[in-house]
């Protein structure tokens, strides 16, 4: 998705979304179209950081912190072995290729 169009719908939803719970036409709706419109304006203003960030850490490996997050909040007492695995598996885990570095245009 386009940068531009990601920033109008954030915008979009928070105006919408305003409308609606400010002027009590419907706050249950507007409230959640106003939370959502900020948030996609702010992932808007981080959208090349948020993308580094997923080209620098491997699928496998987020799919990894995400249940090894769930085991420590349901089992606090295995983040004794948990954190020591998740940084074993990073430095030991095979890595994707760096993408090739941009050249500047003339």
């Amino acid at each position: 998705m386009q940068r531009w169009l990601l920033g109008f719908l954030g915008l979009l939803l928070t105006g919408v979304g305003a409308w609606l719970t400010f002027g009590k036409v419907a706050e249950d709706v507007g409230s959640i179209m106003f939370r959502s419109g900020l948030v996609i304006s702010v992932l808007t203003l981080a959208l090349p950081q948020v993308q580094q960030f997923f080209r620098f850490f491997p699928p496998w490996l987020l799919a990894c912190g995400v249940v090894g997050g769930f085991a420590i909040l349901r089992w606090p007492k295995s983040a004794v072995f948990v954190l020591p695995g998740l940084a074993a598996l990073w430095f030991l885990g095979p890595r994707s290729q760096a993408a090739p570095a941009r050249t500047k245009r003339k």
